[in-house]
């Protein structure tokens, strides 16, 4: 509404990281309620969304300048932080155009019910949060620290019949491993479909996951990095992949294109060459 950039900070996250995040994001303002106001000390204006929150009307001048901002498709929608290669974090910047056909072209679905769990300091948090009310889903939201009690997260999963899911496959296989123990699978059967994405996935990881839900739940595997708008490659996951230690990548999703290039940015020959992938396409900046 207001035509602002959304850099995401975790008050978790290292002081040092913190003020680089905000230095990189050349932010001029950040938000901050009771429980982070003094963790932040930076040069940038601290609005405490605590006292606009407590405020029972908006003054009507406020009102006015919010419907005066105009938005275009390449304005900057929200920034996402990487450590890269060096450990450092890096802003990478994401134009509303490239969010848009990118959930566009996601699984989610109007009739999901999504349960945001992620951390901000991932950027697959604002897929779950922005693109589950762009597209008109449910959103439930998980208790403080309820990713890290398995016995939370299964219970809020079956009383809110959520029916997508996305996670990284170690945070799967945490999951996997306490339902094994708890001899506990009815949990999950409400889901309709699973996301996987940021790390490998083991097939064997795959296939436990897939016997603690219902058989038509679909689960894909994602690849892609953040500059990509989250994934840009996409393979439906079948349970038999077995033979594999790992599930493949798959194929770009739909407004995406990718090739394999050699050290000279010619087409690799298949089967006898190894290249690099190079992605485009509608989600990239």
């Amino acid at each position: 509404m207001s035509g602002g950039v959304y850099a995401p900070l975790s008050p978790r996250e290292p002081f040092t990281r913190l003020l680089t995040c905000i230095t990189e994001s050349n932010a001029r303002f950040v938000l901050v309620h009771h429980f982070t106001h003094d963790r932040i000390i930076c040069s940038c204006r601290l609005i405490d969304i605590n006292q606009i929150i407590s405020r029972t009307q908006a003054h009507d001048d406020t009102l006015w300048c919010i419907d005066d901002v105009h938005v275009t498709p390449d304005y900057i929608s929200h920034i996402v932080f990487t450590s890269g290669s060096t450990g450092t974090p890096k802003a990478v910047r994401l134009r509303h155009r490239n969010f848009v056909s990118y959930i566009r072209s996601y699984i989610i679905q109007p009739t999901d019910v999504i349960l945001n769990h992620t951390s901000v300091t991932f950027d697959a948090h604002f897929e779950e949060i922005a693109g589950t009310l762009m597209m008109g889903g449910q959103l439930v939201l998980l208790s403080p620290h309820g990713n890290l009690d398995m016995s939370i997260f299964c219970s809020t999963i079956s009383r809110h019949q959520v029916t997508y899911l996305g996670g990284v496959p170690s945070f799967f296989l945490m999951l996997t491993e306490f339902m094994a123990i708890v001899h506990e699978k009815n949990c999950l059967k409400t889901l309709q479909c699973i996301s996987s994405g940021g790390e490998s996935l083991l097939s064997t990881v795959a296939q436990d996951l897939l016997s603690c839900v219902n058989e038509h739940c679909r689960f894909y595997n994602y690849y892609g990095p953040a500059e990509c708008t989250e994934g840009a490659i996409e393979y439906r996951v079948t349970g038999v992949e077995g033979a594999q230690k790992y599930v493949p990548i798959g194929r770009p999703m739909p407004n995406v294109h990718v090739y394999l290039l050699d050290e000279y940015g010619q087409p690799v020959i298949p089967g006898m060459q190894q290249g690099e992938i190079v992605i485009g396409g509608e989600f990239f900046l």
